[in-house]
């Protein structure tokens, strides 16, 4: 497991990676770095190119975001990003009920809890990306281009699943300005 400085950013390498990565690093304490060949600089960038993203950065669509899924509860969110920057208390849903909400500020995160579950989190965080790229300050055409199955009702949102419903179904919507992702929030269509 890899660690950034920043708490809570860790990836786990592939076995084969992390054996590349040691050869490397044992190659550069033996070599002075100018002697080594534009081979064994183009190894360094296959291997970065490889190497997966931090496990915090990661949106996967209708299912979670920098790590907190939905129905986390408030404990199993502390456990994954450690204390709240700040608590108050956000509207969720059509009834318009105010539910209580956590703000990660440092990850530019917010979640809402209703009935003690996550039902909505939402980054502006521009290093969340889904695997194909597309997060806060991605294009609306990479964003179509990137999911070709997303549906973008507006010109200000497009989504992955369906914000509304008959049945409670998870859905990501990105929310653009000027053709610019703003936002992606992972949230629960309600009927």
């Amino acid at each position: 497991m890899w660690w950034d400085r920043r708490p809570g950013r860790c990836w786990e390498a592939d076995p084969v990676v992390t054996v590349v990565i040691e050869l490397i690093g044992a190659a550069v304490h033996r070599r002075p770095w100018r002697a080594h060949s534009r081979a064994t600089i183009g190894v360094v960038v296959a291997v970065a190119a490889l190497a997966p993203a931090p496990a915090g950065a990661v949106i996967v669509p209708k299912r979670s975001i920098a790590g907190i899924a939905l129905h986390m509860t408030r404990s199993d969110v502390r456990a994954q990003l450690g204390k709240p920057a700040s608590r108050f208390r956000r509207p969720f849903g059509a009834s318009g009920s105010s539910f209580p909400a956590w703000r990660y500020a440092s990850k530019r995160l917010t979640i809402v809890f209703v009935d003690g579950d996550s039902l909505f989190v939402d980054t502006r965080d521009a290093t969340e990306k889904t695997s194909r790229g597309i997060g806060p300050g991605s294009t609306r055409e990479e964003l179509i281009n990137a999911h070709p199955h997303v549906h973008c009702v507006s010109k200000r949102f497009c989504e992955i699943g369906s914000a509304t419903g008959v049945a409670p179904k998870p859905y990501t919507g990105f929310r653009l300005r000027r053709g610019i992702v703003q936002a992606v929030e992972l949230s629960v269509a309600m009927p």
